[in-house]
């Protein structure tokens, strides 16, 4: 294995799948795999097969009785398919990033009308005098998703009443006890966009990154019951670690990447420079 397989793992294609795309009051905010068109109905549901749309619309005024009936929809749809990973958490449905916000949908239901999900992920690190060694996390054996794998010491899916930044300074604090002062000295550096292609469904996301460095003495502790440990690695280390094995979340190993690259840790002389770096911008 190598590097370039987690670029593989979060841009997979199934050959031949096929997409309508979703307008949402003339809007498109997704695509919808063609295997879930039976399950559409109407009146939430109208499918045009001859110009091979999946539209949707309600007045502006109707908005909320408009979400609560998609989120009955989609409690059926979960119950019907026997699906876990409810997350009971409503976010921002938009045409892209900085556009309004059309509507609220409940997070993992995302995927399966193929809307782009954003998160925000926290690079902490440590500048010692052998280098860079970063913090992972463990995430907790029950999590709804990637149970076990590891992680940036802090992430999250991006709440649609915080701004990005605000989501950031509160999956510090709530999950690695990162003191807000120290959170707030924290860097935009870089977003990543993907997307893949699941048995059902279609998930493209957003990642937001930040890079903090932590003083040489601060040690992060467990805040909450989705992380169970947290561990320090040097870069080199950790690098051989992710492209080596799948024991990282396969969206957090791609940042892990786009970290090494934007701090010179791997440059042109990799044989897959190029194709790392086109990995990570992919078009949605």
């Amino acid at each position: 294995m190598a590097l370039i397989d987690r670029l593989y793992e979060v841009n997979r294609r199934i050959p031949k799948r096929q997409y309508y795309p979703l307008f949402v009051n003339g809007t498109k905010v997704g695509q919808v795999d063609v295997q879930l068109l039976d399950a559409l109905k109407p009146p939430l549901f109208c499918i045009d097969n001859a110009f091979k749309t999946v539209n949707m619309s309600f007045a502006s005024e109707s908005c909320h009785q408009f979400e609560d009936e998609l989120a009955d929809f989609f409690v059926d749809f979960f119950a019907h398919r026997g699906l876990s990973g409810w997350r009971d958490e409503r976010y921002a449905v938009k045409a892209c990033h900085g556009s309004p916000t059309l509507f609220l949908l409940e997070r993992a239901a995302l995927s399966y009308l193929g809307i782009t999900g954003y998160g925000v992920h926290v690079n902490g690190y440590v500048k010692k005098s052998d280098g860079i060694h970063m913090w992972v996390a463990k995430r907790a054996s029950n999590k709804p998703t990637s149970p076990g794998k590891y992680d940036q010491i802090a992430a999250g899916g991006q709440p649609h009443d915080l701004s990005v930044w605000e989501n950031m300074i509160k999956e510090c604090q709530e999950e690695a006890s990162i003191p807000e002062w120290l959170a707030k000295t924290a860097v935009p550096a870089s977003a990543i966009s993907y997307r893949y292609d699941l048995p059902i469904g279609l998930r493209p996301d957003v990642i937001f990154n930040y890079d903090l460095c932590l003083p040489a003495d601060f040690v992060p502790t467990v805040n909450d019951d989705e992380v169970e440990s947290f561990m320090c690695v040097p870069i080199h280390d950790l690098l051989d670690w992710v492209a080596g094995t799948q024991d990282f979340k396969f969206n957090s190993a791609v940042v892990i990447i786009d970290f090494a690259i934007r701090h010179g840790l791997i440059g042109p002389e990799h044989s897959d420079y190029l194709r790392l770096q086109q990995g990570m911008y992919q078009p949605l």
